[in-house]
């Protein structure tokens, strides 16, 4: 009831809820397919990023000019799909520690984030891997003209990959 209560207000703006696990994978191809129109900029920020279509989207737009920010809390290795990214012009990594949110709060930036062409911002309480989408919380979708103002934010506590 509490996290129904919290996420209310995401609900009122939402252009669209995924309700999880049910439809983790329509919320992933739905992503895909945002990112795949997108036509100047897409910012990501997750503590984990190991879902393979994601990667090989962000892969495919990469080599077609459009302009990717990755800000991740855990630095990218060999055994992660998305490690390879760092090689592309068009992508840049950040890393962001747990300990670099805030001393106060470090769970404040829980979750993942997306935001395409500063319009619009996907949410989800879990990092983006298609294995571990198992969770009652909703993604949502919804429009957003602060998405440049969230990532620069962000940013400046990030260092480069």
């Amino acid at each position: 009831m509490f996290r129904l209560l919290l996420f209310f207000p995401v609900f009122l703006l939402a252009q669209e809820v995924f309700l999880l696990p049910d439809e983790g994978r329509y919320f992933l191809d739905t992503l895909n397919a945002k990112i795949i129109k997108a036509e100047n900029k897409f910012y990501l920020f997750t503590p984990f990023l190991d879902e393979y279509t994601l990667v090989r989207t962000l892969k495919q737009r990469a080599k077609k000019e459009l302009q990717i920010t990755i800000i991740t809390s855990e630095p990218l290795q060999k055994q992660n799909k998305a490690a390879h990214l760092a090689l592309f012009e068009n992508i840049q990594i950040f890393t962001l520690s747990p300990f670099d949110y805030g001393s106060e709060n470090p769970q404040a930036l829980s979750g993942s984030f997306g935001c395409i062409d500063n319009k619009e911002l996907f949410l989800l309480s879990k990092d983006l891997d298609g294995e571990k989408i198992r969770t009652d919380y909703a993604f949502a979708l919804f429009r957003k003209k602060t998405c440049d103002a969230i990532f620069h934010t962000l940013l400046q506590r990030a260092k480069a990959y």
